[in-house]
């Protein structure tokens, strides 16, 4: 059976998402569980029964310098944010840019220890992503016009260079 997928997923992005989530199953001992679609975030992830992180997982045909930002929706990033904030776990944003075999993370609730200006960043976060806008609509669908935000590529913790 096929599992249900958001609107632009299909088989072969639910496979590759599968095996990046086995890879960092095993690289950081945990298991993996699917969430349903009315969640923002694709897994959440347990250890000694209880979750300890979410992850969301992205796998992009491109090399991981090709753009120098990798996006995720406002919505998903505010929700990944407030949810943070109330369960103090990780949410962590995987990416496979699978031209050059790349796998990163960013884990978009680290905080710093100091603030150095709260005005700017009051809740600490080390990761504050550029609010942008989706205006090219690729496919001719109001469905994608959406606030975007833009982390930067060198910001990623790089998992491997050669995964696939």
């Amino acid at each position: 059976m096929t599992k249900k997928t958001h609107l632009y997923e299909n088989d072969e992005d639910r496979d590759n998402q599968q095996r990046v989530i086995e890879y960092v199953m095993d690289k950081w001992n945990f298991t993996a569980h699917d969430m349903p679609l009315a969640y923002e975030f694709d897994f959440a992830c347990m250890r000694d029964k209880k979750v300890d992180a979410m992850v969301e997982v992205r796998c992009r045909n491109i090399d991981v310098n090709q753009f120098d930002t990798m996006i995720m929706s406002n919505k998903k990033y505010m929700w990944a944010i407030q949810n943070g904030d109330e369960s103090h776990i990780p949410f962590l944003f995987v990416v496979w840019w699978k031209k050059s075999k790349t796998l990163g993370y960013i884990d978009l609730n680290k905080r710093k220890e100091e603030l150095i200006d709260p005005m700017k960043n009051p809740r600490g976060l080390v990761h504050r992503p550029e609010l942008g806008l989706q205006l090219k609509d690729y496919r001719n669908d109001y469905r994608d016009r959406e606030t975007l935000r833009h982390f930067k590529i060198k910001d990623f913790c790089i998992i491997s260079n050669n995964f696939g």
